[in-house]
């Protein structure tokens, strides 16, 4: 075993269901591959970011973002910080941010409901 060092900050917001969380949990795709993340436009990055992932009711809303490098990181790793912010913020009626992801630490993910104040900022 390996320990796991979360760096979660969570924020009142307007949470989404802790159910519809891990909805999105039990239905995003997972690997162990390493993907280059980066900004759209980026002819290097395998994953455009800002991306999205969503439940079936879109009412649980992860959002990959960038610092602005391009950064290299799994599907796993995604898949771990959105199970530490739903399980840190959201279980508790709060919204929250992962940060420090990626190979150079240069990825966030944002979990809510959509309408939190960063939504939408690149």
């Amino acid at each position: 075993m390996t320990s796991y060092d979360p760096r979660v900050t969570c924020r009142r917001g307007s949470a989404p269901p802790v159910s519809n969380c891990q909805d999105l949990l039990d239905t995003m795709a997972s690997s162990q591959t390493p993907r280059n993340y980066g900004r759209k436009g980026d002819p290097r990055a395998y994953v455009q970011l800002p991306k999205e992932f969503f439940d079936f009711d879109q009412e649980c809303i992860a959002t990959v973002r960038t610092t602005g490098q391009l950064d290299v990181s799994s599907g796993d790793e995604i898949w771990q910080a959105i199970a530490a912010v739903s399980g840190m913020c959201v279980r508790f009626g709060k919204i929250g941010t992962a940060f420090y992801r990626g190979k150079t630490k240069q990825l966030s993910i944002d979990v809510d409901t959509g309408g939190s104040p960063r939504r939408g900022q690149e």
